[in-house]
């Protein structure tokens, strides 16, 4: 139970946090982003 809401709370956190960049970054600058964050 306590694993799953973490899981859920985290994916929401993510989430959030890719929108952000999406409405601050520029496309060039998120894909460095991206690709120094190794994803």
């Amino acid at each position: 139970e306590y694993g799953l809401k973490k899981g859920i709370f985290f994916s929401k956190l993510f989430q959030q946090g890719q929108e952000i960049i999406d409405e601050i970054a520029k496309p060039e600058v998120k894909k460095v982003m991206v690709v120094g964050a190794g994803y």
